[in-house]
């Protein structure tokens, strides 16, 4: 028998490209072929002192004492596979990959965590390609001669864990270009990296693949007590199934939740939705989900367990979703299938196995990964099996339970852990009766941890639950700072938690060190807090901590205004608490609930928080009590804001009206200057461009008046945008010129991209088709900076059409396609009529009108539907296009004398380029009026009803 290599362990694995196809069509052949290929690989494996210690399937495991005895192996194994005839099965493609890790050969295998993220490397690649981890190329050394290692940058596994760095071997017989990494970071999605393997799960995640990609599949619901594991179970499903979902895999969380009718916005935040104008988030969620095949992980669904009809809506109206959720009970929905998760399997038996043996039983093995996390030197002895075994089953097998008990090996051994388990466990057995078993027993064992802490950090583990969402030290200092000063270092006491497992530590992409607690953890903490007898007090130190975070947001560092939004975001349930506090102090709570929710407003809009922000501004500006006119008046902006967004023009130019009599009563002139702004962009969606250039105008004066640059800049660009509108080239040129230096002058990203964008359109209308381009790529730049996928999808779509007039169609349909995906993707239907509407026209210009009549319908649709009147008109004038390539030249004529009529109503000019294009067409097909007049409304009816003579396709000839 070969000696096994132990200590620090080279692994390579290998399996086939494509072979289940190749078992289907050639069975016979790929069984001789397969044995083949071992006895290859076996010979090479060999002869450089490894050991072919497992194959499973066509798959390949081998160890070797070093990291290049092992990458020589994949090199030489490589050769010899392609130099064998492999007759009509074709060439065996195999892929390769290479870790090392510390490992102890056990019955003739392995068993260490390098294996299974060797196991998830591995399944990134391609059939004759050789990748290494970060951990093989430190100790590579210098590869074999000809050869060398190209940098793949890092991925994200599907073990969840931390982004692996993984490198590829290239060199002489080896391919050296091959398609993007198969890591997660190749599929959308939105799935959080985890901070420890999961362990045990082998199994049920097995049978939750097969389940989960069955086409018979729409709902599956895993069950079971918290601490069992369901949610990391879940994320683990969702990563190794996301290549089934070409639309994605998605996590909501719902445990920061629990008014059902918040549960759509939970889901459409996860999946990055925003609102529609004149919807609700669930109509707009149910659109958006449609046409797309993805799938969905509803975390702690137990929270707002009246959502089911909800997702049954969804199920029903989205053929392509699948739902994956966890909850303590079923959802007792037609669709569902319920997969009870089990406590992790236990030694079985009475007697008490070897350690070698213990090892590898799922509970045990947890406890041993988690206990080396706090204390690495502790290893499983014939000393301490007996004790660790007993915790095990003592703790039922229980995730959670475990993790906590592990969690305590830092100062005690298993012998003294258990003994205080026993002790605690038999005073704490009187739980509800109605409980499970094994949930009492989780609260005995988080109660046994919870009482293991000193008095101080028990106050602060049960001040720390009043955070919904979790928090930051900030936050929490805020929070205790008004609460009353612990006796205890915050960072001290956080840090103790963290190491006893009672909560949890994240970092955020934005810098921020965020705390949290497992849900079942929080509960058992919330009810120590409600004990407290300073327990009202801490509440209304949260809520008073978060209207401070939100009055004193800093939204003029526009240059950070990305991460600003993530953090708020990240404590939109805090805010949520907040307000409901404020709510439930009656008349008292009314102001700091008014102020807080106009505080939020700009962030509600921004995130298409739109229903859910209407609803508290609406609530509290209705709500009586005492408040200052001016709090009133930001209030009443918000929510103008909001209800603009939605196209809901009459309260908001009631509302702007309001807060505008009241900053003049006020003499608030910057905030008068505010609520003109917002009346004069609704008069510009209206199309009355008359008011909308007085109020811009007004707006200015007072702009100047109080000095605001930002203000000045901004009101110069929106004259500018009516200008351009108009048709008023030579003004609106100085003005857009001009307010792109004050914006530069102040360092004003956002203003800067919006003023680039409006000169790249002049510069269109001008013909200087090379300076929109710079003007669109100038403001793409900034808005991806800015990560505003919105106005970053507008610049795509304005940059397609330069490329178009240029004659560039592949090139402009490629940045159409992009920029329709984005809208798609926020679930903006009027920016998905413009594209579509440029779409449309670039189909017309490769001469197929009827593919384009299909695209322009929709555009059509969608602009007039949404209130872009603009919008509406070019798709009719491209209609209009379309009906004269199929000789239809009356229909033509009564789309562009509507179109005409939408212009003259609006006051918005078609740019110069499409003015002389229509005018060309009109001339060359010598097109009159129409005999009849029909209205605006009934010929876009008509458009739309299939009546018109341009839906109607010719007829293919029979045979």
């Amino acid at each position: 028998m070969p000696e096994y290599p132990s200590g620090t362990v080279a692994f390579l694995f290998t399996d086939i490209e494509g072979s289940t196809r190749r078992w289907e069509s050639h069975h016979q052949q790929m069984q001789v072929a397969v044995e083949r290929h071992f006895r290859l690989i076996g010979d090479v494996v060999n002869a450089h002192d490894g050991v072919l210690f497992k194959t499973i399937g066509d798959a390949v495991q081998a160890a070797f004492p070093s990291v290049p005895a092992a990458v020589t192996t994949a090199i030489e194994a490589q050769a010899a596979l392609r130099a064998e005839d492999w007759g009509e099965i074709g060439p065996l493609r195999v892929r390769m990959a290479v870790h090392v890790g510390e490992a102890t050969p056990r019955d003739g295998d392995y068993l260490a965590p390098a294996l299974n993220r060797l196991a998830r490397a591995l399944a990134t690649g391609y059939g004759e390609q050789i990748l290494l981890t970060e951990a093989a190329r430190a100790l590579a050394t210098a590869p074999p001669p000809g050869h060398a290692l190209r940098d793949l940058g890092r991925h994200r596994l599907r073990d969840l864990l931390e982004a692996e760095h993984l490198y590829q071997v290239t060199g002489p017989g080896l391919p050296a270009d091959f398609p993007p990494l198969k890591s997660l970071d190749t599929w959308p999605n939105n799935l959080p990296a985890q901070p420890t393997p999961l362990i045990g799960r082998e199994t049920e995640l097995a049978a939750l693949r097969q389940a989960v990609t069955s086409p018979a599949t729409r709902l599956i619901t895993l069950t079971g007590p918290g601490g069992a594991g369901k949610t990391r179970l879940a994320l683990q499903v969702a990563a190794e199934v996301v290549d089934a979902f070409p639309d994605g895999v998605w996590w909501a969380p719902l445990a920061s939740i629990s008014d059902p009718a918040l549960a759509p916005e939970a889901i459409a935040t996860a999946l990055g939705v925003r609102e529609l104008a004149e919807e609700r988030m669930l109509s707009t969620l149910t659109t958006f989900l449609q046409s797309r095949k993805l799938l969905i992980v509803l975390d702690n669904l137990e929270q707002v367990i009246e959502a089911g009809p909800l997702i049954a809506n969804l199920l029903n109206a989205a053929p392509g979703l699948v739902v994956l959720a966890t909850s303590r009970e079923p959802l007792r929905l037609r669709a569902e299938q319920e997969f009870p998760v089990a406590p992790l399997p236990l030694p079985e038996g009475r007697e008490i196995p070897p350690p070698d043996e213990a090892r590898t039983v799922p509970s045990v093995q947890l406890f041993i990964e988690r206990a080396q996390g706090v204390k690495p030197s502790f290893d499983l002895t014939a000393e301490n099996v007996a004790d660790v075994v007993a915790i095990c089953r003592r703790l039922d097998g229980l995730p959670l339970a475990i993790e906590l008990a592990a969690a305590r090996i830092r100062i005690l051994t298993p012998a003294a852990l258990l003994a205080r388990l026993d002790q605690q466990l038999s005073l704490l057995t009187g739980g509800a009766r109605d409980l499970p078993e094994r949930q009492q027993t989780l609260r005995a064992a988080i109660a046994w941890s919870h009482d293991l802490l000193d008095a101080d950090e028990q106050a602060l583990f049960a001040r720390l639950a009043v955070f919904t969402s979790g928090s930051t030290v900030d936050a929490a200092e805020s929070m205790l700072a008004v609460a009353g000063n612990l006796g205890i270092d915050l960072l001290d006491g956080i840090d103790s938690l963290v190491q006893k497992s009672l909560l949890r530590q994240g970092e955020t992409s934005y810098g921020d060190v965020r705390f949290t607690m497992l849900q079942s953890i929080r509960e058992f903490a919330q009810e120590r807090l409600a004990e407290l007898p300073d327990a009202a007090k801490v509440h209304q130190a949260h809520a008073d901590t978060f209207f401070l975070i939100a009055e004193n947001a800093d939204w003029d560092d526009l240059e950070h205004q990305a991460d600003l939004l993530d953090r708020l975001e990240a404590d939109h349930a805090n805010f949520r608490q907040a307000l409901d506090h404020f709510q439930q102090q009656g008349g008292d709570g009314v102001a700091l609930r008014l102020r807080l929710a106009a505080a939020l407003s700009y962030f509600w809009w921004v995130r298409g928080h739109l229903t859910e922000g209407r609803g508290v501004l609406d609530s509290a500006l209705a709500a009586e009590g005492k408040v200052r006119p001016l709090d009133r008046a930001e209030a009443l902006s918000g929510a103008a804001l909001l209800a603009e967004a939605q196209w809901d023009l009459e309260p908001a130019r009631a509302m702007h009206e309001e807060a505008l009599a009241l900053r003049r009563e006020a003499g608030d002139l910057r905030g008068v200057a505010g609520s003109l702004t917002g009346l004069a962009v609704i008069a510009r969606n209206e199309g009355d461009l008359d008011r909308a250039q007085l109020l811009h105008q007004e707006a200015l004066d007072a702009w100047r008046a109080t000095n605001d640059a930002a203000g000045v800049a901004g009101a110069t660009l929106d004259l500018g945008i009516v200008s351009q509108m108009r048709g008023d080239d030579a003004n609106a040129a100085p003005l857009l010129r001009e307010s792109l230096e004050r914006f530069a002058r102040i360092h004003d990203l956002a203003g800067e991209a919006s003023a680039h964008q409006w000169l790249g359109v002049l510069a269109i209308t001008t013909g200087d088709l090379a300076g929109a381009a710079n003007h669109f790529n100038e403001s793409l730049a900034r808005w991806r900076r800015l990560e505003n996928p919105q106005m970053t999808a507008m610049d795509l779509a304005n940059l397609g059409e330069a490329k178009q007039i240029a004659g560039s169609l592949d090139e402009a349909e490629a940045l159409y396609r992009e920029a329709l995906a984005l809208h798609k993707g926020l679930g903006d239907p009027v920016g998905q009529g413009v594209v579509l509407g440029l779409l449309g026209r670039l189909t017309l210009d490769r001469g197929d009108a009827m593919l384009a009549i299909d695209q322009l319908r929709d555009a059509l649709r969608l602009g007039w539907d949404y209130g872009d009147r603009s919008g509406a008109a070019d798709a009719l004038d491209a209609l209009a296009e379309a009906a004269l390539q199929r000789g239809e030249r009356a229909w033509a004529a009564e789309m562009l004398q509507a179109s005409d009529r939408i212009h003259a109503e609006t006051g918005i000019r078609r740019t110069s380029y499409y003015a002389l294009r229509y005018a060309r067409i009109k001339e060359a097909q010598d097109i009159a009026a129409p005999a009849q007049s029909l209205s605006i409304e009934e010929t876009i009816r008509k458009a739309l009803s299939g009546t018109a003579p341009l839906s109607q396709r010719p007829q293919t000839a029979s045979h």
